[in-house]
């Protein structure tokens, strides 16, 4: 019999422990001496949670195109005929430019920025003629439709697309190719239908199930041929893939009974089979990816199980790889020692403080300190000023606490500065300005305050500090307090806030270390006394309240545009925390009540499966 090395060219390896598998591959095969076990590597198929749509509407039959990592959706019933669009970084979803026609039913090819959203239905319930090109910046009138059409299948590319069946309103077999400039009748499918799930290119394609049969066929740039059906009859899937290799998944079963489904089927060119990866949420009329690999996709929004069919804004991602794909979230971390709110965070997940803040109801402010190792707290040397409100910047070993107010009264502010050896706070230098709720952030000895109360109104004073002394700084352009920040000397973020009457703001400005300029807007204004991790390039800011609702939501900036986040699991307002924008932390902080609980965020993250072989 031949070895394994004679067979592969390599030879199993003995590890005392599973190594690590950082260069791992498909089939790699070791012996782990410590169990007595042989291992491989293996591919896996799972769908895991994806971020919910951004402007918080649920949404269904909207268009989509894209990949997994860049992924657009637009129009949809949102809740009524809608001219909303969005886009998936890969984490989360942003706000992009809206269609100029507002449609349900869409078809969608393309990529996101170079997109194409074509047919679907217009109020009441007509079958629309409208295609409209995307360019990654607006969408664009292009020529119509020969036939309108809605509720097709879609695929393809925005120079080379395909409009697939549909409604006109009764069923149809139409086929409409798009060369970039125009559309053109082709051959027909050989079977009329609506609820279609179109996959690969327009010149070897796939039309996955419909209404009202399961049939499937394969394009191969001229003509239609019927393949094995589905193993459910099913319509309104989502599909992915090409005419040789799709995943078709979700769909509405017909009635008796009428049902959402999870299931997800594989086409290997030949037959159909069910995977063993299921949608975590039964969905239908939901929008998916239109990349030509069976490795990666999305499925987005959609309506969900009965009763009573709801609209989701949920999206959930398929991988094929030899990883476990482990979503973002937040976990519950260890209590503080005391319930606490109108505290300060700085340093890490695994290394944080939380200094100062109020722990009873009558709001006295305190000098308590934690440390925080990732898992439980301990305390540590005492404030020498007691307060709340206070900000700070720095590491767990080099930390800076400064400014806030004193006593049970937002009117008691100061301008005291402590700095923070790892075990004890010492008196620095003080600050320009008396505030509490201000933006701060940075290191010991590069660190920024902006904004903040002034015991009679909101400031726009800014401060730089050098790890001596604060100097003064230009004002920033919006008067704000309960404001986050990241960044230090000379980049900083400042980040939401609350203006004259408390009201909650999206307005976010970039510092340059001369002058505060206003940049890309939050999604929503919720993150007024909200926490913030991360740089101006990558960050998160999570919790707070909008206008006086606390709130547990979260928003990620990738240096481009803010996108949703997971949200955490206790609302809350008046936060403590730090850390990155895929490692954080927050803690204590008011709901109805102080709290001291604390949570963790880690982000997407994948690690290498090994499949047990045989066992000694």
């Amino acid at each position: 019999m031949a070895t394994y090395e004679e067979l592969y060219g390599k030879r199993v390896k003995e590890f005392d422990s599973d190594p690590t598998l950082e260069s791992s591959y498909e089939g790699q095969v070791w012996y782990d001496k410590s169990t007595g076990v042989l291992k491989s590597v293996v591919t896996i198929e799972a769908w895991s949670s994806g971020a919910n749509l951004a402007d918080g509407t649920a949404g269904s039959l909207t268009g989509g195109f894209g990949i997994q990592t860049a992924a657009q959706i637009a129009g949809g019933l949102r809740p009524g005929y809608s001219t909303k669009s969005e886009q998936y970084n890969g984490t989360g979803w942003s706000i992009a430019p809206t269609l100029n026609t507002a449609r349900s039913e869409i078809g969608g090819a393309g990529t996101q920025t170079a997109g194409l959203a074509f047919g679907g239905r217009t109020p009441p319930s007509n079958a629309s003629n409208t295609s409209e090109e995307f360019d990654g910046s607006s969408f664009s009138e292009g020529n119509n439709l020969g036939t309108g059409m809605r509720n097709m299948g879609s695929l393809g590319t925005q120079t080379a697309a395909l409009s697939v069946g549909g409604a006109e309103p009764s069923n149809s077999a139409k086929n409409q190719l798009y060369n970039g400039t125009s559309w053109s009748e082709e051959n027909d499918l050989n079977t009329a239908r609506q609820s279609i799930a179109g996959a690969g290119t327009s010149t070897a394609g796939i039309a996955i199930g419909g209404s009202p049969t399961n049939t499937s066929e394969t394009w191969d740039g001229t003509s239609w041929t019927t393949i094995p059906n589905l193993n459910s009859n099913r319509g309104n899937m989502g599909g992915f893939g090409s005419s040789t290799a799709a995943i078709g998944f979700g769909g509405y079963f017909p009635p008796s009974p009428a049902k959402a489904l999870t299931q997800t089927e594989e086409w290997d060119g030949s037959t159909w089979s069910v995977s063993p990866a299921t949608l975590a949420t039964a969905r239908y009329m939901m929008a998916s990816t239109k990349n030509t690999t069976t490795d990666t996709g999305l499925a987005t929004g959609g309506g969900g199980a009965a009763p009573p069919f709801a609209n989701l804004d949920s999206a959930e991602e398929y991988h094929r790889s030899i990883n476990t794909i482990t979503a973002g979230a937040w976990s519950s971390g260890d209590n503080m020692p005391a319930v606490v709110y109108r505290n300060t965070g700085f340093g890490t997940q695994t290394a944080g403080v939380v200094a100062g803040g109020s722990n009873t109801s009558a709001q006295p402010s305190t000098t308590n300190a934690f440390k925080y190792d990732g898992s439980s707290w301990t305390s540590t040397g005492a404030l020498g000023t007691a307060r709340r409100g206070l900000m700070s910047a720095g590491t767990q070993t080099a930390g800076l606490v400064f400014a806030g107010s004193g006593g049970s009264s937002d009117s008691n502010v100061n301008n005291e500065s402590e700095e923070f050896n790892g075990s004890t706070f010492s008196e620095g230098n003080n600050c320009n300005t008396s505030v509490s709720l201000a933006g701060g952030s940075g290191s010991q000895t590069s660190a920024v305050k902006a904004g903040g109360y002034t015991g009679s109104g909101n400031s726009s004073a800014s401060e730089e500090y050098d790890g001596t002394s604060w100097t003064s700084g230009n004002s920033i352009n919006t008067a704000r307090r309960s404001i986050s920040q990241v960044g230090e000397i000379p980049n900083a973020k400042l980040i939401g806030g609350e203006t004259s009457g408390g009201s909650q703001n999206t307005n976010v400005e970039d510092y340059d270390g001369t002058n505060w300029t206003n940049g890309t807007a939050l999604i929503t204004a919720d993150k007024g006394a909200a926490a913030a991790a991360g740089t101006p390039s990558a960050c998160i800011v999570s919790f707070g309240r909008n206008p006086s609702t606390v709130v547990a939501t979260a928003q990620g900036w990738d240096g481009t545009s803010w996108f949703t986040q997971p949200s955490g699991s206790t609302a809350r307002a008046m936060v403590g925390g730090n850390g990155t924008s895929t490692a954080a932390f927050i803690a204590g902080g008011e709901t109805s009540s102080l709290v001291a609980n604390t949570e963790n965020f880690d982000g997407e993250s994948s690690t290498v499966t090994a499949k047990t072989l045989t066992t000694s």
